[in-house]
């Protein structure tokens, strides 16, 4: 293997693990749990440790999205959502796997809802990450026949809420859909609808955090958390000082070792000329035939950049 191949492995090595970073941060039951409050209508205006306590860790994140693979069922108790290794990093493998994937019961009811969080480095191409989340939910509403009912019992099934967190936005948004009423004659049939039977819900942070904690400071906490800038202590005052309820150890150990990670992967980018070596991965990673899905997850390129770079070295040849 050439010298450059092998800078180019050790690079997007490290991006992984920072990347599981990432997944573990979010997967603390006070990050999700704030998340929850300011996304989700059946959690809103609690408090963080109130919601705590209604997140079930049946289902973990290592939890595969694929057909006849999503019944997996385990129960463990930690301050996490554990099993969160859900990129899968073993590169035959094709599976699409969950972020964080768990449980929560909902606020003054005997019931629980199915709940999916993604994180994605990158701004996705047009209509990308609507039919990617799309595809989600409707696994987490396929996947609980014979889990959550039994043969034809629909009435059983479980509500379900697909969370994404989209940063190097142009700007900070939130936007929510969820399957609605079309056309009809005026007259509207009883038949058991209920909107939020399935949510996805899209949270764009911007390059830019927010000066402040502006509004319900959703945008605030996650730019902080998410940071590849700040340095470590940076964020601890801010945590600390504007959201006490979300932090805890895990949190701090979490934030540190994202710090110190992040602060490397910046000089070993500098010294190896990065997207040089980003191209060349690519196109290495092409030529052994691997799907754009796998190259996304290693490199944290989006699809258009991956087919861009494969492109322009198509017409040089």
């Amino acid at each position: 293997m050439n010298s450059q191949l092998k800078t180019d492995l050790y690079v997007s090595g490290k991006e992984i693990q920072y990347d599981e970073h990432v997944k573990r941060l979010l997967s603390n039951k006070r990050i999700l749990s704030y998340i929850l409050i300011h996304t989700l209508e059946e959690y809103e205006n609690m408090e963080v440790q109130d919601v705590i306590s209604l997140l079930d860790q049946r289902y973990e994140g290592s939890v595969p999205v694929d057909p006849g693979m999503t019944n997996k069922t385990v129960i463990s108790e930690s301050k996490k959502i554990t099993g969160l290794n859900t990129e899968d990093t073993v590169i035959n493998e094709s599976l699409i796997r969950y972020d964080v994937f768990f449980c929560a019961s909902k606020a003054d009811e005997f019931d629980h809802m199915i709940v999916d969080v993604e994180a994605q480095k990158d701004c996705p191409p047009k209509r990308s990450a609507y039919n990617r989340s799309l595809y989600y939910i409707s696994r987490m509403i396929s996947a609980q026949k014979e889990r959550e009912f039994l043969h034809s019992h629909y009435n059983d099934m479980k509500s379900v809420a697909s969370i994404w967190i989209l940063m190097n936005m142009d700007r900070n948004t939130f936007s929510e859909y969820y399957m609605g009423l079309g056309r009809h004659d005026g007259y509207i049939a009883d038949i058991g609808y209920h909107k939020d039977m399935e949510n996805i819900v899209f949270i764009g942070l911007g390059k830019e955090i927010p000066a402040h904690k502006e509004g319900n400071g959703l945008y605030r906490l996650l730019g902080v958390l998410l940071s590849t800038k700040m340095s470590y202590q940076e964020k601890i005052n801010i945590i600390e000082n504007e959201y006490p309820d979300v932090i805890d150890q895990d949190v701090r150990e979490e934030m540190n070792s994202m710090c110190n990670l992040g602060e490397g992967l910046a000089e070993e980018r500098e010294a190896i000329g990065y997207d040089k070596a980003v191209i060349h991965f690519v196109l290495q990673m092409n030529k052994q035939h691997l799907s754009l899905e796998q190259i996304m997850s290693i490199t944290g390129k989006s699809e258009q950049e991956i087919k861009e770079i494969i492109s322009k070295s198509d017409e040089n040849e």
